[in-house]
């Protein structure tokens, strides 16, 4: 499924094909905690493994292809050596090539471009084949400040923005979930009409929630609930003052 991302709309753009490997912050029903490892199912990854994605600059009203953004990607416990790295070509358009050491991995992708607030990109599960349609939103910081006007997330300098969608096992948006972190950020916010909006109480259609005031202490667990559903918790790092972006999956 392709999915976009909008300061309004504020879709989190990440479909993957990956094994359901474990790891991160655990797996859960409705969000809960625990697990940990490599599932018995899932499949071996292979020796080198592809992400590929655009990156898009966002304003309130339009969504732009990117030249020229710095893409790289990083185990999760490594920040300062990236295990890949490229740059977006006049399309908008990358590809990073990652070689594996036999195991799912672990860790994130990062865009980077003068005047563009940093984004974080986090898959659902580590990764044990290729990730497509990866896509980076680059917002300006003052799209980034309206986004907690407009959610009304009363954001402190020096914490994190989660921005997140809550999905089915087919990367299809699930309305009516609820979403958390551990430790905790505040407030919550969801979408509602496509907006976000201040009095909304759980994922509207398009499955978008919002973390705003996130820890930028240490690993940051997000989970999501609904009776019915199973989802898989996992671990992100919200560093001060960027934006976090990641998928809730079963």
């Amino acid at each position: 499924m392709r999915t976009t991302i909008s300061i309004l709309v504020f879709v989190v753009a990440c479909s993957t094909n990956n094994g359901r490997a474990g790891g991160g912050g655990g797996g859960g029903g409705g969000g809960g905690g625990g697990g940990g490892g490599t599932a018995p199912d899932a499949p071996a990854p292979p020796i080198t493994l592809s992400i590929s994605g655009t990156a898009i600059e966002q304003t309130q009203s339009t969504a732009t292809a990117l030249q020229g953004v710095t893409v790289a990607a990083y185990h999760s416990t490594t920040d300062t050596t990236p295990i890949a790295t490229t740059t977006t070509d006049a399309q908008g358009n990358y590809t990073l090539v990652v070689t594996t050491d036999g195991t799912a991995i672990d860790g994130y992708v990062k865009g980077t471009k003068t005047g563009y607030v940093d984004t974080y990109l986090y898959p659902p599960r580590p990764l044990a084949s290729d990730m497509a349609m990866a896509n980076l939103n680059m917002v300006t910081p003052q799209n980034f400040g309206f986004l907690s006007v407009l959610a009304q997330g009363n954001q402190q300098t020096g914490n994190g923005v989660i921005a997140l969608m809550v999905v089915d096992a087919n990367q299809n948006p699930i309305a009516g979930a609820t979403v958390s972190s551990s430790p905790a950020s505040n407030p919550y916010r969801y979408n509602s009409g496509g907006y976000p909006n201040a009095t909304a109480t759980a994922t509207d259609a398009d499955g978008i929630a919002y973390l705003f005031n996130a820890p930028t202490s240490g690993a940051v667990t997000v989970s999501a609930s609904k009776a019915g559903a199973t989802f898989f918790a996992h671990a992100v790092t919200a560093r001060p003052d960027v934006l976090t972006t990641t998928l809730i999956a079963p």
